[in-house]
């Protein structure tokens, strides 16, 4: 059960500080893999902050030069809806060893995504009503009227056994989960690997805690109001961009 603290997490999130209890179990896939599980139980909506609830994944690869620590590292793939947990119990530290001799190596499945509940599932058919569905449309043999049906039979199927939950997936609330799982962990600061769609989130974490994180690494880094107000611009610059190295592969 998530726990409320009286002060407030910053002058621009002004909301009740929540801190989860963690209860840690060995979830390495492997007997040599280090790695430890457990779920922070935060809320769904936190402008309602003890009505429903989300279980949010979190693993731990704990320092392993515990008297040079400096202190916990999130990390985050991209996608949106990279999930990371699974990483961590497969890999322990992995790509993060170096990392890992002086910071408790952190991944979460963000809300919504993974091991995390409640987990978004679309009830429908990958390969004829999902959005990367066969046969691909062109210009020169797209039946608008056709995409567009089979486009609203996909929201439809995604939204129908979903509920609540997709209200609450934005990027501002896994950033207030970040928060309150690094305060549950005893940290005054976050550090942060972000990669792809993961800077994005670590910078609406910046704007939302200005003065709650360490350091922050931005690979890859995407443009933060155009991935916000114009996602459609932003996903044909993406595309563009695999269009030419594809091009360019071919024609090696």
């Amino acid at each position: 059960m998530a726990g409320l603290a009286t002060a407030p997490s910053s002058a621009a999130d002004p909301l009740p500080e929540v801190v989860p209890d963690l209860e840690w179990a060995a979830c390495g896939l492997a007997p040599e893999i280090p790695t430890e599980c457990a779920t922070a139980t935060l809320p769904m909506d936190y402008d309602e902050p003890v009505g429903d609830e989300v279980g949010i994944a979190v693993a731990r690869v704990p320092a392993t030069n515990p008297q040079e620590r400096i202190g916990t590292l999130f990390f985050n793939f991209g996608g949106p809806g990279g999930p990371a947990v699974d990483y961590l119990q497969a890999a322990g530290a992995g790509i993060f060893g170096t990392l890992n001799e002086r910071f408790d190596i952190i991944a979460i499945d963000p809300r919504g995504v993974g091991q995390s509940s409640p987990a978004v599932g679309c009830d429908s058919d990958p390969e004829t009503t999902g959005i990367y569905s066969l046969p691909s449309n062109t210009p020169l043999t797209v039946d608008p009227a056709a995409l567009l049906t089979k486009s609203q039979k996909y929201v439809d199927d995604c939204e129908a056994p979903n509920g609540e939950i997709l209200s609450h997936l934005s990027t501002a609330n896994v950033a207030r989960d970040m928060h309150a799982i690094n305060t549950a962990l005893g940290e005054q600061q976050l550090n942060y690997l972000g990669f792809s769609y993961g800077t994005f989130l670590g910078a609406t974490y910046a704007a939302l805690h200005p003065d709650g994180y360490r350091a922050l690494v931005l690979d890859g880094p995407v443009d933060a109001q155009s991935y916000r107000d114009d996602p459609l611009a932003n996903i044909a610059v993406q595309t563009a961009g695999f269009e030419t190295s594809l091009n360019r592969f071919l024609e090696a």
